[in-house]
Formats: structure tokens, C-alpha cells, sequence
């Protein structure tokens, strides 16, 4: 029998509880029920501990979940009806990729459900989803040396010179780009949030707090100004 697949990896999503039920709901279509409970599996693990399911709401009403998974596997499995197994979709979901693979007898089938799934989890990309690349991780290095290297300066001056010889602007940059490099780092990996759904400003907390911090700092900059 000839077997048609389609794998790739993807971006790290943000999924909601909401969204975790819609995501199994649209992977169980064209799935019909076999009477095998075995037939699918959703599981998260970790260092501490490895929960397995096989529906749905036992694995969302298990004790031991945690409020936010990383790392999550989702297997299913087809019968045709002569008893064999005649397709099979496997997602996989690790801290700053998605492993998506599906698998059947029948090549529409098989890319039409592929292009459903990519097609749900696209619109599900945390804020900086895009800074998974080589070149992104040299930016951050750099802006890593940088902040040690003004630290550096800035104890130096501080020592040497005292506070007043040091340009205000030298440590409130630090700050700045520690506070960026941070948030870039918690929203561009994965996460699926179990406990509740949360609200644009829970989400966004940390974009609205730079943008306010961004605005405290013209603020100060703008009185010392005036004031020299």
C-alpha cells in the first residue's frame, strides 16, 4: 500500500486552554471513532513529572497539570475498514519549535489536513515568533556584551568619578535593554496556557510595560535637559 506523508517543523505557538480543545477538535476530524481509546494520546512531561492521556478532558482535568505547558505530544491513528492502519498525524511541541507530521493512503487527504493544522496554528504565534534564526542569537549576544560591557564602565566611572561624572542616560539603557532582551526571551517560545484564558493587557503585560517605562525615561530625559 503506498503511504503519502508530509513533515516540517514550525514556529512555537501561544495556545489557550480554548485553543487546545479547538486544535485536538479540528486534529480528530476525518478521524472516525474505532472504539480504541489506545487510538489517541495527548502527553506532557518534564524533569519532574509525565502525564498521559487518551482524551481530552482527562488529560485538562488531571491533578498533576501544570498551568503552563512547554512541552506537549498529540498522536492519533486511522483504521480503514479492512483493519489497518491508513493514517496517522503526530504533532509535537517543544519549547521554540512544532514538529508536525501526517501520514496516509490518500495524498489529498493527507495535504489537505496538513494545510488545516499549519493553517490554525499560524494564526497562534507568540509576539516575537520570528527571532528563532542564527542571526537572531547573535543579535541577542551582542546586546549581552553590550550590557556587561556598560556595566562595566558604569562601575568603573562610578568608582573612579562618583555618580555625577556618569551620564544618566548610561544607566537607564542598561536597564532598557536588560528589560527587552527578557521579553523577547519569555514571548517567543512556546506556551499553552491550562488555567484560564487570559485578557490582551494579561497577555501583553510586558510590551505595555516597556512602552511605559519607555515613556517614563523621556520623561526623566526631558527634565534633566531643561534643568541643564
Amino acid at each position: 500500500m503506498i503511504n503519502f506523508n508530509r513533515r516540517n517543523r514550525i514556529h512555537p505557538c501561544y495556545l489557550t486552554k480554548e485553543d487546545l480543545k479547538e486544535l485536538v477538535c479540528l486534529i480528530k476530524t476525518d478521524f472516525p471513532e474505532s472504539g480504541r481509546k489506545e487510538d489517541f494520546t495527548i502527553r506532557t512531561y518534564s524533569n519532574t513529572f509525565d502525564i498521559s492521556e487518551h482524551s481530552i478532558d482527562d488529560f485538562l482535568n488531571h491533578r498533576r497539570l501544570p498551568s503552563v505547558l512547554t512541552k506537549l505530544i498529540i498522536n492519533i491513528i486511522g483504521w480503514s475498514t479492512e483493519r489497518k492502519i491508513d493514517k496517522d498525524l503526530e504533532i509535537t511541541f517543544y519549547d521554540n519549535y512544532i514538529d508536525f507530521k501526517v501520514s496516509g493512503a490518500s495524498e489529498s487527504w493527507v495535504n489537505g489536513k496538513y494545510l488545516q493544522i499549519v493553517g490554525f496554528l499560524r494564526t497562534k504565534k507568540p509576539m516575537f515568533w520570528f527571532l528563532h534564526t542564527p542571526a537572531t542569537y547573535v543579535i541577542r549576544g551582542g546586546i549581552f556584551v553590550v550590557l556587561i560591557g556598560s556595566a562595566t564602565f558604569l562601575a568603573i566611572q562610578w568608582f573612579k568619578e562618583g555618580f555625577g561624572a556618569i551620564n544618566i542616560l548610561t544607566p537607564l539603557s542598561i536597564v532598557f535593554l536588560s528589560l527587552l532582551d527578557s521579553i523577547i526571551g519569555k514571548n517567543k517560545y512556546t506556551q499553552i496556557f491550562i488555567t484560564e484564558r487570559q485578557s490582551f493587557s494579561d497577555k501583553y503585560k510586558d510590551l505595555i510595560t516597556v512602552i511605559t517605562i519607555i515613556g517614563v525615561l523621556f520623561t526623566i530625559v526631558g527634565v534633566v535637559i531643561m534643568l541643564l
